[in-house]
């Protein structure tokens, strides 16, 4: 279940309620979690299909109806029931109780004090009582005289006095060592009254860490070349990787998708539910896998994406979001397409057999080795584009999946293996 903190950032996102700082962090909430995403996406639909249900005008005489209605119903008599509240009576105040407490209180420590010195040794008192004074004498010589303030010096000496008065450091003896020559001057002195900290070791250099954050660029960027290449490289460093684009209308993304695919070469197999709703303009959210592209190959296609759509007057796309497949969107593919295809974490492809790589001559082969050698599937430039939400096709009754599937072949190890998201920006 979502945290309810989590849930008001997405009511508000659809809502269209959040600042800048918010809307930043519903974008990485949406692009980590899996099922944020999906409640995010049901409250849009649900928020479309609100605003488009048919308004009904009531009939006319319901008012009077209703008014009719309740006309026949019984009267209402209210029930009295008795009050049973006992009266307030206030306590009756003694005020003279602490004051005699405290004339106890008095009377037995007067008498406790007076019983105790009365009882107490004359001898004593006379031994303690010499002590006593020898001590209070001590303690009046610190202090000043009457007359003068008590922060003031009792007697004033000359600046010169007292800086003769202080006690010159006399000169050590130098300690020679066995190892070193007797020479005084060239020996180190031991000053005993020196106190300095032991010398401190040296620090050792600081270790630059670098940390992998998303990879997160406005579709705008991408008409830049450097944003171009960090874009390159980032999709050249995991076998596989999940993309969330951000646009203001879907549709319209999945229709530059559709171009952008045919004129690179690729072949896109639609779905006819995800076709429908393209065709209809409904509001939603589509899938796309495609694993027979390398890295520059993608970009460009994201590149020619973001071209196409900087064209129109107004920008459909806002932001693409890559990050490294997890076990979540593996779950998802299975979910959509009924496999999870060449989805898995940090798992490069098997390597294609080079030809000439076998010294083996041809008659080691046998008939079935060359029958499956003729009949091998090639890759291809294909791709497959579903619905998401909030409806979409069952994998084994979509005829465009298994297409697809037919046609697929097998995955060269340099291509990427990439699920698309199209989502909606709010």
């Amino acid at each position: 279940m979502i945290p309810e903190k989590q849930l008001q950032l997405l009511t508000a996102g659809v809502d269209g309620e959040l600042s800048s700082a918010e809307l930043r962090r519903l974008e990485r909430l949406l692009a980590t979690s899996a099922q944020a995403r999906a409640v995010f996406t049901q409250l849009k639909t649900d928020r479309v299909r609100v605003a488009t249900q048919t308004r009904h005008t009531p009939p006319a005489g319901l008012c009077d109806r209703i008014l009719a209605s309740l006309s026949l119903l019984p009267a209402y008599m209210p029930v009295v029931v008795p009050s049973t509240t006992l009266p307030f009576t206030r306590p009756t105040r003694r005020p003279w109780v602490p004051l005699a407490v405290a004339a106890a209180v008095y009377f037995v420590l007067s008498a406790g004090s007076l019983l105790y010195f009365v009882g107490s040794d004359p001898a004593e008192s006379q031994r303690i009582a010499p002590d006593l004074q020898a001590k209070l004498n001590t303690a009046a010589s610190y202090l000043p005289p009457e007359d003068q303030h008590p922060s003031m010096p009792s007697i004033l000496e000359p600046l010169e006095n007292q800086v003769a008065s202080i006690e010159r450091p006399q000169p050590t003896t130098p300690v020679v060592g066995p190892e070193r020559p007797e020479n005084p001057s060239l020996q180190p002195t031991v000053n005993p009254e020196l106190h300095a900290f032991p010398p401190i070791r040296p620090i050792a250099p600081f270790d630059a860490i670098r940390v992998r954050i998303p990879f997160l660029i406005p579709a705008a960027d991408l008409e830049r070349e450097d944003v171009r290449e960090q874009l390159r490289d980032e999709l050249g460093r995991d076998p596989a990787f999940r993309i969330d684009v951000f646009a203001h209308d879907p549709t319209r993304a999945a229709e530059l998708f559709q171009s952008g695919s045919k004129a690179t070469g690729v072949q896109l197999f639609v779905d006819a539910t995800a076709h429908d709703r393209i065709k209809r303009k409904q509001a939603g959210s589509f899938v796309l896998y495609i694993d027979s592209l390398t890295a520059s190959e993608l970009r460009d296609l994201l590149v020619r994406l973001a071209t196409d759509d900087a064209k129109a007057s107004h920008r459909s796309l806002h932001a693409f979001h890559a990050t490294p497949v997890m076990n979540s969107d593996v779950v998802d593919a299975k979910s959509v397409f009924g496999t999870s295809f060449d989805l898995v974490p940090n798992r490069r492809p098997s390597p294609l057999p080079v030809a000439g790589a076998d010294t083996k001559s041809i008659s080691a082969n046998t008939a079935d080795e060359l029958a499956k050698n003729l009949t091998a599937k090639h890759p291809d430039k294909s791709a497959i584009l579903m619905s998401l939400t909030p409806s979409r096709t069952p994998p084994a009754l979509s005829k465009e999946l298994t297409q697809y599937r037919d046609r697929r072949g097998e995955r060269r190890p340099d291509t990427v293996a990439v699920m698309i998201v199209i989502r909606p920006h709010p």
